[in-house]
């Protein structure tokens, strides 16, 4: 795969790469001992006092120490402190920090101050010499006590600092030569996410990143394989469905010529009403195979005619044609319809869009209305106070007293093809009624909200229409 041939490259695991890091920051740290040591050990006659310093100076000094009249700090070293008591524990002179103390240590047996600061004792004539001094490497130079700790923990800091700095620098050169690896696997993923299925993945040095990259292929190759078929069994469902729309042309061109030659005959005014009622159905029937065919061709469900809709229909002639449907259709199913909002309210009420579509839009989520309701449909219609601009929504609300919408189709029953599976099933329905719907009023820039009412006086589906709209005087 790729320029590279399987094999070519010799592979190594995580765990060898692992340990060969840890070794290396191992060296390192033992590295930077040997070179502390040695600059230690070296720098004892220029840099440092060994720790005994003051010990060996006392040694040497003891008989000074005893008999001379003032002890003065030429006879001890920079470190040291000290203090001349009389035999009954009266500080007579020196420089001690913290002489109380002292003396209490020295009369309780005590050689110590700290943990590592000791203390020494010499018997003077008629006086007793306490001389307290430390017990680790310390600094020649006389600022360098002042300011940093002593060297011994000097130098253990500036390890511990030293070792991190060389763990930081080897993590990140391990997370680049890892990063290095894996950038390839990444980009990889983000075109397969992006179904680009043409990647091709070459090979890693690392085995487990090989691993993934042979998961990947698999993978691929079957999303691949999945996507085609899935392409298929569209194409193949949107064939099906245009080869039903065709079919259902024949017998209504023949419904819609036996209508017209039955209104040739004598009927009574009833007769005739009704023959007149299945000619508009019929006719509706037709454009609405016709939305169909064109939706399964490229997959829209608006009129060829209308691709720009720059065409205003009046709300109020809107309202009227989809009050008659809904009288027409109500009465059939035997149910009621309470109807709330006066259409000469909107005669100077205008929304984008074509009357047909729109009103097919309005027919659908009433049809769904109506399938799913026990006795009654309620449509109200009202607009929305304008917004800063002045614009306005008329807002078409139609509900009725069924089960009420599922969580799956409250989420998702806008979906194409997406039919109800528990409270709101029901035989005849392919999941386009709201599809359609949806997509005809977003094309009109409004928007299709689903809903249930569950106050106590009305319980049911809810559908609200929003659309855009304007006064024109």
């Amino acid at each position: 795969m790729g320029s590279m041939k399987m094999g070519s490259m010799k592979k190594t695991g995580l765990k060898q790469i692992f340990w060969r890091y840890f070794t290396a920051v191992a060296l390192s740290c033992i590295s930077v001992v040997i070179i502390t040591s040695l600059l230690i050990y070296f720098g004892f006659g220029t840099m440092f006092y060994p720790a005994n310093h003051t010990e060996q100076v006392l040694a040497d000094n003891t008989e000074k120490l005893k008999k001379a009249d003032v002890i003065t700090q030429d006879l001890l070293t920079p470190m040291a402190r000290y203090g001349v008591y009389t035999q009954d524990g009266e500080l007579k002179y020196g420089n001690l920090e913290n002489p109380d103390k002292t003396w209490d240590l020295y009369t309780n047996g005590y050689n110590k101050m700290s943990a590592s600061r000791y203390i020494k004792a010499f018997q003077r004539d008629g006086e007793v010499l306490l001389v307290s001094y430390p017990l680790t490497l310390q600094f020649k130079n006389a600022s360098m006590r002042r300011y940093l700790p002593n060297a011994e923990l000097f130098w253990a800091i500036c390890f511990v600092l030293m070792f991190l700095l060389l763990v930081y620098l080897w993590s990140v050169r391990f997370e680049r030569r890892i990063g290095v690896e894996l950038q390839e696997l990444l980009c990889a993923i983000e075109k397969i996410e992006r179904h680009d299925l043409d990647v091709i993945l070459g090979e890693s040095n690392i085995t487990e990143v090989n691993r993934v990259i042979d998961g990947l292929n698999c993978m691929k190759e079957e999303l691949q394989v999945s996507l085609e078929h899935q392409w298929r069994a569209q194409q193949m469902r949107q064939e099906q469905v245009s080869a039903m729309a065709h079919d259902i042309k024949t017998p209504l061109t023949i419904i819609k010529g036996n209508v017209d030659l039955l209104k040739e005959t004598r009927l009574t005014d009833a007769q005739y009403a009704y023959c007149e009622d299945i000619s508009k159905g019929s006719d509706e029937i037709r454009r609405y195979i016709e939305a169909l065919l064109l939706m399964t061709k490229d997959g829209v469900c608006v009129s060829e005619s209308s691709p720009e809709w720059g065409e205003m229909t009046c709300v109020g002639d809107l309202i009227e044609g989809f009050r008659r449907d809904a009288i027409a259709l109500v009465n059939l199913k035997g149910l009621e319809l309470v109807w709330n909002g006066e259409i000469d309210c909107f005669q100077d009420l205008f929304v984008k869009g074509k009357e047909e579509d729109l009103k097919r839009a309005l027919d659908n989520v009433l049809t769904n209305a109506v399938d799913h309701c026990c006795r009654r449909i309620r449509v109200s219609f009202r607009v929305s106070d304008g917004d800063s601009r002045g614009d306005s929504n008329l807002l078409i609300e139609v509900s009725d007293d069924g089960p009420g919408f599922s969580e799956r189709m409250l989420k998702r029953g806008k979906e194409q093809f997406l039919m109800e599976d528990d409270s709101r099933s029901a035989e005849g329905h392919h999941g386009l009624g709201l599809y359609i719907a949806d997509r005809i009023i977003k094309k009109s820039g409004g928007d299709v909200t689903l809903s249930n009412l569950n106050d106590k006086e009305n319980r049911g589906a809810n559908v609200i229409i929003k659309l855009p709209s304007e006064n024109i005087h």
